[in-house]
C-alpha cells in the first residue's frame, strides 16, 4: 500500500490502492480526498486506506505525546544516586537513626549515595521531614549534621554551598541532588 500527502492539493490525498479479495493491491492515479471518499460512499474499495491513514495518524500522534511527555520526565540531578536498601540495612540504619535522634518512630523515606556520603530523607512524626548526612558508615557512624525545611527554586544554589560548607567531601553530584531535592521532592 502505497498512499502520500499531495502537496498542492493540501486536502488530497494519493491513493494507489484497488482491492483484491479484501487486500489492497498497488494502482496509479485516483487522486481523491477523504471526504469525496466518504461521500462517495467507496467505503470498501477505500476502506482499507483509510484505515490505514487512521492508524498512521493515530500512532503520529502517540510518537508527539510520548516525545512531549519524555521530555518532561528528564533525568533529575538524583538519578541514578537513590539506592535501594535491604530489609536489613533499612532496620540498621533506622536503628542508628533513632539512637542519635533519642526516638521511637522513624521512617526512612528516601536514601541517596555517592561514594563514601550519604544522604538519609526521614519522617520522625514528631516534626517535618528531615535530611541526615553521613560521611563514612551509614550503619554505625554518628551523623554528621541534620538539615530541615522547605526551599524556593531562587535557593538552589544556596543549598548547594550550604551543604557543602557543613558536609566536608561531599561529592558536587550528591550536593546538586540534594538541592534540587529539597526543592521538588513530592512528598
Amino acid at each position: 500500500m502505497r498512499s502520500h500527502w499531495d502537496v498542492e492539493n493540501k486536502l488530497h490525498w494519493r491513493l494507489d490502492v484497488a482491492m483484491n479479495e479484501d487486500d489492497c493491491r498497488i494502482r496509479r492515479g485516483n487522486v481523491k480526498s477523504f471526504f469525496e471518499i466518504i461521500k462517495s460512499g467507496e467505503y470498501e474499495i477505500w476502506g482499507c486506506e483509510i484505515m490505514r491513514w487512521i492508524r498512521i495518524n493515530i500512532l503520529k500522534c502517540t510518537l508527539v505525546f510520548c516525545l512531549a511527555c519524555g521530555f518532561s520526565f528528564a533525568k533529575t540531578p538524583c538519578t541514578n544516586m537513590s539506592d535501594k536498601l535491604s530489609a536489613a540495612q533499612r532496620d540498621s540504619l533506622q536503628n542508628n537513626i533513632k539512637r542519635q535522634l533519642k526516638t521511637e518512630r522513624l521512617n526512612i523515606l528516601e536514601f541517596f549515595k555517592e561514594q563514601n556520603s550519604s544522604i538519609v530523607y526521614i519522617e520522625t512524626y514528631g516534626a517535618d521531614e528531615a535530611f541526615i548526612f553521613y560521611s563514612g558508615d551509614e550503619f554505625k557512624d554518628d551523623f554528621i549534621t541534620i538539615w530541615s525545611g522547605a526551599a524556593e527554586i531562587s535557593e538552589e544554589k544556596n543549598i548547594e554551598k550550604w551543604v557543602k560548607d557543613h558536609v566536608p567531601y561531599i561529592p558536587d553530584r550528591l550536593a546538586r541532588c540534594f538541592a534540587w531535592y529539597t526543592i521538588y521532592r513530592h512528598d
